[in-house]
């Protein structure tokens, strides 16, 4: 999109990407909701000191090795115009942060109050984002399909996706969306960490570090928006990865699976 804006992404541990330092990058430019349109339909009507909360686990499985990390997440409405501003309060492993946030609804995504786009939260939080889905059809209606392009972001590269919607009722703002996409290379987080796109492997009885070369990755998402609001969510991402030979490590492929669950509460 023309005027996009590119935010930084972080990660931290052995591959295990934690939910306290997520960083989920997309580029979005602040564009208008045209009145009336389904976008527009679909917009929940925050009120001052309204509190929403969510709950959030994010489980990495990489061979025998499970990491699993459950977040609460508690956004309160400071205020609605021009931008809807919250206060937001996380604890995770018993370590509680505070922010300030903004939500653009045009995009579905949330800033800090630098404009860069929030380490704590991921924007599948608050609500349809047509940076990660694509624009809605004009008319809305039970078995839609549209396809989307969608940038490269925390888990995965950026790559193509079918938005299937099963389930709409225009006087509640309802929707439920089934997302399956797949792209091929690097996530933002390996774009922008190159560092990131390596491995511990155990040589000897040594461990070393082995170069990772990103191949396929494949997603699907079911997304449950209630009164506008995401209600419930389930990422499940597959990422394969090749281990090019070298003197002391041979070559092998190297499969990592990602599941985030969204439970508005």
């Amino acid at each position: 999109m023309e005027g996009a804006v590119t935010f930084p992404v972080d990660r931290t541990g052995n591959h295990v990407i934690s939910v306290r330092r997520l960083w989920c990058a997309f580029p979005f430019a602040v564009v208008l909701i045209a009145p009336g349109s389904p976008l527009d339909r679909l917009q929940h009507q925050f009120r001052p000191a309204e509190t929403v909360s969510f709950r959030m686990s994010i489980e990495t499985m990489e061979g025998s090795n499970r990491n699993r990390q459950d977040v609460a997440l508690r956004l309160t409405v400071r205020t609605v115009e021009p931008h809807v501003a919250f206060d937001a309060r996380q604890t995770s492993n018993g370590v509680t942060t505070d922010a300030e946030i903004t939500f653009e609804p045009s995009s579905g995504l949330v800033r800090n109050a630098k404009g860069e786009n929030l380490a704590e939260l991921s924007p599948l939080l608050i609500a349809y984002s047509p940076t990660l889905w694509g624009e809605l059809p004009s008319a809305l209606a039970r078995d839609t399909s549209w396809t989307a392009e969608s940038p490269a972001w925390s888990f995965g590269p950026s790559g193509r996706e079918t938005v299937s919607l099963t389930a709409y009722d225009a006087a509640t703002r309802t929707l439920k969306l089934t997302i399956a996409g797949s792209g091929s290379g690097p996530s933002r987080v390996e774009l922008d960490h190159p560092t990131a796109l390596s491995v511990a492997t155990s040589v000897s009885g040594s461990t070393m570090r082995a170069r990772l070369v990103p191949l396929k990755t494949r997603w699907r998402e079911t997304i449950e928006i209630d009164d506008g609001l995401v209600s419930r969510a389930r990422i499940d991402v597959e990422r394969e990865y090749l281990v090019p030979p070298s003197s002391l490590v041979p070559e092998f492929h190297l499969t990592r699976r990602i599941v985030e669950t969204i439970t508005r509460m």
